[in-house]
């Protein structure tokens, strides 16, 4: 058995290794828990019996999370290289003291910390009795190479020969996890360090997607050879496809649509066959009612019970994938059947839920089916998941404009193109929409009338010129923003409820049948407790008006609150020129709202868009209601108060001023009105911003998705990209032997390795050998698996990516910049040389944020804000 050559990649010294054969190397390839996107993930057993571990002279050290080999006289790595490892050694001290366990004495420094896979653990110094225990505590499960849960062990010279080598990883495959804990980059007001390696170590489940296109020689060529006719093929095919996307989202809006009418429409004539005369007839309808209504909860619960029982085709995931995190099973087929035909029963039945979030969802799940159809790569899939999420807010709203701008808040990257094919695809998808609803209901084919799932009706005599308007603006945004707030925390409170009592998908169908069953049972009663009958006639709204247990010609105007469809009722709300009973609006908005919170999450597709403006619009119509005459002197009547209130709660829930603004002006048919609604929205979105953050936020922060936003934290201007980056980095020589590559599949979970410049005729690593690119996991795999057995020698340049590189002395905060507006998986931190001497990924920026928090607010008083954080995050040490 000969030598191998210096590798560069942290093992320095020799070592005697057995060349991997065919047959084993086929059956690590092929068993074994792969990740989700099929890279090579190697079982422990496969690696400790192949003999890779060091041998005990050479001791392995760590440092951030790479793992180097020293001899016993070499000094250990610097104790600042990485912050990670700075932050999870306070932990191990403040925890070793609250044990009694003493410092390290006399025996030399304690090895550095080391973090692995979906946990972290530390080593120990001589007499350091309490860190292992303090180890163990941090991270219960620390993830080995084959994604089992094992407990952190000290990396110490006695490490038993042919056990597994705990390899530190840099976007590594993810991993399972052992320990529950959550954040995102945002994350770290308020929080213990404890915390922050909780959420560390959750997020390392999820991988980054790879949304730079790959550049190398052989796409150069391609690109070279391509002809103009290629191109244009090219360009129309893009330009085709998101026209597919529109007609397709229309098709599935309108069968949503036409169902919700149909399941509504049935409910009402089974009622009104029973009648409301007598008080057993009273009485029957209003079984009637909860009946029909709760089968169509039940069989909505059961769609997603048996075809993504855990949600995994929601809002939040579609978000999360557009960001660039790989979510299992997001944008699946079998998720869009599943949540159509469910949201379509949820919207009619009596559940206060929304039907914007699903529809978002079922529009990317839609781009993403053409996409692959028409077998685009990760780069384009992602503009075609994001036309698709355009046209499903622009169905909902028909607001192809604020839905290209919601697309931009917090969809997806964006460029000149993007942005027409958007806006075409958003505006097809309203035309068709539009079209069809109003030739099939109406009988007008030709004409454009109804031009959204929610209408709201048109504003015709409501004009908006005086700036005495603005002060009822701001009062609104104001309370909308204390509202918004108070939802956020108590829907926060919920979900952590739902977290630990209704953990399997059985028991979260049981929870929509009794949510279901509740909201009806409370429509009803309330409708007959606080019946109101007005005559019809006196009506100048077009909304459904209810008459159930009231004589005839007369409407129930609680019923019209709380049996009615949530946009007939915000447009008998917005629209309704007689006074509404302030006694109802208050038990309306009271029990609207609580339902509302708790129903939101549960497990049948729920957005809180409507709900939101349904809540706004009862309070602004109450406030209109008591205080009229001084509403008559700011030249705001109560309709207007309630359509300024419903936007001021939605303000304050999700923090969105840019696209809502847009939006709902569209919705109205008000475009001149987004001016005013934008000073409710800023208000709105200030003072929410006080005391939580967005409902979206609280919801990638409760799931641990490590969300990386627009632009860098201020905190990461105080650190440099050595604070943050992984070293050493694993490399890989321009010309390498096959048996070379197997030995770093099979040693480390990395997606990514650095190739640096060799000689062909020395197939190694040269010291301090400058960086030719960066090369996927998956290449590499395809590359063992294709070549000719006959060729020893292998030139990775070929295929691998240009990296993007940034220096040693950049900040923090300029390489999140980069990472974040690139779409970048990894970047390469390199010296003056061009030599790589660091990676960094998503999961790096995101920590090192919370960890900058936590520094900035250790020593300050808590705020309300920095508690309401620490409970977002305290479900990770339940």
């Amino acid at each position: 058995m000969a030598s191998m050559p210096d590798w560069g990649d942290g093992f320095s010294g020799s070592q005697q290794q057995t060349p991997w054969t065919e047959a084993e190397f086929s059956t690590m390839v092929g068993a074994g828990d792969a990740p989700s996107d099929g890279y090579f993930a190697p079982t422990v057993e496969d690696v400790s019996k192949r003999g890779v571990t060091p041998p005990p002279a050479l001791p392995l050290v760590a440092t951030g999370a790479s793992v180097a080999r020293s001899s016993s006289t070499s000094p250990p790595p610097p104790q600042s290289a990485s912050l990670m490892s700075a932050a999870l050694r306070r932990i191990a001290a403040e925890e070793e003291a609250r044990e009694g366990g003493g410092a390290a004495a006399g025996g030399g420094p304690a090895s550095p910390v080391f973090e692995q896979g979906t946990g972290t653990g530390t080593g120990t110094g001589a007499g350091a009795g309490g860190s292992r225990r303090a180890s163990q505590a941090m991270a219960p499960a620390v993830g080995s190479i084959s994604g089992e849960a094992v407990m952190a062990t000290s990396l110490s010279p006695s490490m038993k020969e042919g056990s597994p080598e705990y390899l530190g990883s840099y976007e590594e495959a993810p991993l399972r996890a052992g320990s529950s804990g959550g954040g995102d980059e945002a994350a770290g007001v308020g929080l213990s360090l404890r915390m922050i390696s909780q959420m560390h170590a959750k997020a390392q489940q999820y991988e980054s997607s790879n949304l730079d296109k790959l550049e190398n020689q052989f796409s150069i060529q391609e690109q070279k050879a391509e002809t103009k006719v290629g191109r244009w093929k090219y360009f129309a095919g893009r330009w085709l496809c998101v026209a597919i996307i529109a007609l397709v989202v229309t098709v599935f809006a309108f069968i949503l649509h036409e169902g919700m009418v149909w399941g509504r429409n049935l409910s009402w004539y089974l009622v009104e066959l029973v009648g409301w005369d007598t008080l057993s007839e009273k009485t029957a309808a209003g079984v009637v009612f909860v009946v029909v209504g709760s089968t169509y909860g039940i069989a909505a619960g059961l769609f997603i019970y048996f075809m993504d029982p855990t949600l995994r085709g929601a809002a939040t995931e579609v978000l999360c994938y557009l960001n660039g995190i790989v979510i299992t099973d997001t944008l699946k087929i079998k998720n869009l059947i599943a949540h159509t035909a469910s949201l379509t029963l949820v919207t009619a039945s009596p559940m206060c839920v929304g039907k914007e979030g699903p529809m978002l969802a079922i529009g990317s799940q839609i781009g993403h089916a053409v996409a692959k159809i028409c077998k685009y790569d990760e780069y384009d899939m992602r503009d075609m998941v994001c036309t698709g999420l355009g046209a499903g807010i622009a169905c909902a709203f028909g607001a192809p404009a604020g839905a290209v701008l919601f697309t931009l808040e917090k969809g997806s990257h964006f460029t000149g193109g993007l942005m027409q094919r958007l806006l075409f695809c958003t505006m097809l998808a309203c035309f068709c929409l539009s079209f069809l609803i109003t030739g099939v209901d109406d009988g007008l084919w030709g004409y454009f009338s109804i031009d959204s799932l929610c209408h709201f009706g048109t504003f015709s005599d409501a004009v908006l010129n005086n700036v005495k308007q603005v002060v009822a603006f701001v009062i609104m945004g104001i309370l909308g923003g204390i509202l918004g707030a108070v939802f956020n925390i108590l829907h926060l409170s919920v979900i952590r409820y739902r977290k630990f009592i209704f953990k399997t998908p059985l028991r979260r169908f049981i929870e929509v049948i009794a949510i279901v069953v509740v909201s009806g049972v409370i429509a009803v009663t309330m409708s007959g407790v606080l019946k109101t009958c007005m005559p019809i006639e006196d009506t100048t709204t077009d909304a459904d008006l209810p008459t159930i247990f009231c004589p005839a010609g007369s409407y129930n105007s609680a019923a019209t609150l709380f049996m009615n469809s949530q946009e007939n009722a915000m447009n008998f709300l917005f629209h309704e020129a007689t006074p509404v009973s302030t006694l109802v609006l208050t038990i309306f908005g009271i029990c609207f709202f609580a339902i509302s919170v708790y129903s939101i999450g549960c497990g049948v597709p729920a957005g809180f868009f409507m709900p939101s403006l349904l809540l706004g619009a009862a309070v602004g119509r109450l406030i209109g209601e008591l205080f009229r005459p001084e509403m008559e002197v700011l030249a705001v009547d109560p309709g207007l108060m309630a359509f300024i209130g419903a936007a001021g709660v939605l303000g304050g829930v999700c923090r969105m001023p840019v696209s809502l603004s847009v939006i709902l002006s569209e919705a109205v048919n008000q475009g001149s009105w987004s001016l005013f609604l934008m000073v409710t929205l800023l208000i709105a979105k200030f003072v929410g911003d006080i005391f939580t953050p967005g409902i979206t936020t609280i919801d990638f922060r409760f799931k641990d998705y490590p969300i990386l936003e627009w632009s860098a934290p201020s905190a990461l201007r105080r650190f440099g990209v050595q604070d943050v980056m992984h070293q050493p980095v694993v490399t890989l020589a321009q010309y390498t032997t096959r048996e070379r590559v197997k030995e770093v599949l099979a040693s480390f979970t990395h997606n990514a390795f650095a190739i640096v410049h060799c000689k062909k005729n020395d197939p190694g690593v040269l010291a301090q050998a400058p960086l030719l690119g960066v090369i996927l996991r998956s290449q590499l795999i395809t590359i063992i698996e294709n070549m000719d057995p006959s060729n020893s020698v292998i030139d990775l340049t070929q295929h691998s990516n240009h990296a993007i590189t940034v220096p040693t002395t950049v900040s923090s905060a300029r390489a999140f910049n980069i990472f974040r507006t690139l779409g970048l998986r990894h970047l390469v931190v390199v010296d003056t040389g061009n030599v790589p001497v660091g990676m960094i990924t998503r999961k790096d920026l995101f920590f090192l944020h919370a960890h900058a928090m936590h520094e900035e607010k250790k020593a300050q008083n808590k705020s309300l804000k920095d508690r309401f954080t620490a409970i977002l995050y305290g479900h990770s040490a339940n």
